[in-house]
């Protein structure tokens, strides 16, 4: 979003020899990168995250121009200001370098902008990801004694991990559990495991092949990559589990 107005309120800041047009390039390109400001043709100013914190958008200030990011839904730019329905919009990033969620929100009020910035971080050995506009953290885990157990002790595992028994809401989700099991296969197999498969969320009531999930955010089985011919049960307490030894997919077991 461009708009008028000039920093206030900052702890620091970089400066681009750049035209204006290779400036908004570089911030929308650097996942860093939350707002710059426009000092000339041929100048910017650049602020990460976390360095300002206001912008006067006083009429002292309408002859600057600054730019942000904003989250769209939509294929192309809104064809309104968003801050003409609402004081505070919100801008989630996703840093997969750092497995961060960077979180900035702005706040319009007395002629002034104001941006709050605040870091979601995930425990060791989980993925954070991001599911519309809830952030969850993925992490896979497997049986101490015996290694294989099932579908109940699989939730409990979870919740003694202080979570939920979950499944993929997503393709990135999905590929990140697969590579987590064949992390896993690797680094637990004693010779006598020929393959590893993960209980994921979903168990069968008694209306056929609809599920009962623990987790509501992502979706049911909607983004399940089902084995050929799966569901192949019918009935009550067959539960979902991925991989099927003959593929990378998901099949139901009771």
């Amino acid at each position: 979003m461009i708009i008028s107005g000039k920093p206030k309120e900052f702890t620091d800041s970089d400066k681009l020899l750049e035209s204006w047009d290779n400036c908004l390039r570089i911030c929308r390109n650097d996942v860093n990168c939350v707002m710059i400001y426009k000092i000339s043709d041929t100048l910017c100013e650049v602020f990460q995250f976390g360095e300002i914190m206001s912008v006067d958008r006083s009429n002292l200030a309408s002859d600057g121009v600054i730019a942000f990011k904003v989250k769209s839904s939509f294929d192309q730019c809104p064809s309104d200001n968003p801050f003409y329905s609402s004081d505070s919009i919100s801008f989630l990033n996703l840093n997969e370098t750092k497995n961060e969620l960077y979180n900035t929100t702005y706040t319009y009020s007395n002629d002034f902008l104001n941006i709050q910035c605040s870091i979601a971080k995930c425990p060791n050995d989980t993925q954070i990801f991001i599911r519309e506009q809830l952030t969850v953290c993925i992490g896979t885990f497997i049986f101490e004694k015996p290694i294989c157990d099932n579908y109940y002790r699989a939730s409990e595992l979870c919740k003694e991990n202080k979570g939920t028994l979950t499944g993929p809401a997503n393709d990135n989700e999905y590929d990140y559990i697969e590579k987590r099991r064949k992390e896993l296969f690797i680094s637990a197999n004693n010779g006598t495991i020929q393959y590893m498969p993960f209980w994921i969320d979903g168990i069968s009531n008694s209306s056929g092949n609809n599920y009962e999930f623990e987790d509501d955010t992502h979706n049911g089985s909607l983004n399940y990559r089902f084995n050929p011919g799966a569901p192949a049960y019918s009935g009550p307490g067959y539960c979902l589990y991925n991989p099927n030894p003959t593929g990378l997919l998901i099949s139901d077991y009771m």
